[in-house]
C-alpha cells in the first residue's frame, strides 16, 4: 500500500487518507498501515490507537524527567562546541573560576564597578572579591582606581588586555553556536527557534542583567 502524497501525518488531516470513523476536533491523523513501523522506529513519543479501520499515531506528552534527560544531554553537547578553543586563552592566563567570572561580569558593564557591587553580583564576600581584584590587577587584566565621589570606594574596570581576553572567548563561542545553527536541517532549526522563542517570551526564564556570562 502506497502512502498518500500528503504524508507525513502532520499533513494527513488535510488529505483523503482518513480513518473510517467520523473526524473529530483534535483527532490524530491516520497513518498508512505499511508505514506504522517506520513512524514508531523514528520516535518513542507515540502510541497506536486502533479505534477505527485505520491506524492513528497519537503523541504522548513528554514527562518532566524525559525533558530533563534530553535537556542535560543537549546543553552538555552544545556547551562543549568550541569549548577547547574558547578556554585556551583563559587557561593560558592561569585564572581561577572566580577570577574568570569577575572578568566576564566587567565585560558586560560599560562603567567601572565598585568592589562591593562585584561581590554582590557574584555572591561572594567583599574580602574574596577584593582578593580576586588584587590578583587580576597583578595580571594586568583589570585596573583599580579611587572614585572621584568617594575616595573610600575603589572602582574596577577591564584593561585593554582583559577586554581582549574575554572578547576572544565570547567570539569563539558565538562562532561555534552559529556553526551549530547553520548545520541544523531547516525543519529542526525552525522548530527549535519557535520553541525557544515561546520559552523566552514566558516568565519561567527571566533575564538576569547583573549576572556574569561567558556568551
Amino acid at each position: 500500500m502506497t502512502a498518500p502524497s500528503c504524508w507525513p501525518p502532520a499533513r494527513a488531516v488535510n488529505c483523503a487518507w482518513r480513518c473510517a470513523c467520523p473526524p473529530r476536533s483534535g483527532r490524530a491523523p491516520c497513518v498508512p498501515p505499511d508505514r506504522v513501523a517506520e513512524v514508531i522506529a523514528r520516535s518513542q513519543t507515540f502510541h497506536i490507537s486502533k479505534g477505527c479501520t485505520g491506524v492513528s499515531i497519537l503523541p504522548v506528552p513528554a514527562q518532566p524527567d524525559d525533558l530533563f534527560d534530553a535537556l542535560v544531554e543537549f546543553v552538555t553537547r552544545l556547551m562543549s562546541v568550541g569549548e577547547s578553543d574558547g578556554l585556551e586563552a583563559l587557561a593560558e592566563s592561569d585564572l581561577s573560576f572566580s577570577q574568570a567570572r569577575t572578568l566576564f561580569l566587567l565585560t558586560r558593564k560599560s562603567d567601572p564597578m565598585p568592589i562591593h557591587s562585584i561581590a554582590d553580583a557574584l555572591g561572594m564576600s567583599m574580602a574574596a572579591a577584593g582578593r580576586n581584584v588584587d590578583q587580576l590587577v597583578g595580571l594586568s587584566l583589570v585596573e583599580r582606581r579611587e572614585s572621584t565621589v568617594d575616595r573610600r570606594v575603589k572602582l574596577v574596570s577591564l584593561t585593554p588586555l582583559g577586554l581582549r581576553l574575554t572578547t576572544q572567548h565570547i567570539e569563539t563561542k558565538h562562532e561555534s553556536l552559529k556553526a551549530f545553527t547553520n548545520a541544523l536541517p531547516p525543519a529542526q532549526r525552525d522548530q527549535l527557534h519557535r520553541a525557544l522563542t515561546d520559552i523566552l517570551a514566558g516568565g519561567v526564564l527571566r533575564p538576569a542583567p547583573d549576572r556574569e556570562t561567558c556568551l
